[in-house]
């Protein structure tokens, strides 16, 4: 049953990832760093979610 729901929560994983590299970038380019930092953070945890999921999926 789980893994019926798995690739959703993976598209929905990807889509929370890439709008967080798109906050670091923004912040970035408006020179908040912390922010920046934070962002590019989150968006690491969020990958290697990802790719944990994925790895279980094959």
């Amino acid at each position: 049953m789980f893994t019926l729901l798995e690739p959703d929560h993976i598209q929905e994983l990807y889509e929370d990832y890439y709008s967080k590299l798109e906050q670091a970038t923004l912040a970035r380019h408006y020179g908040n760093l912390d922010s920046y930092s934070a962002c590019t953070k989150e968006a690491e945890q969020i990958r290697q979610q990802i790719t944990e999921l994925e790895q279980h999926q094959n």
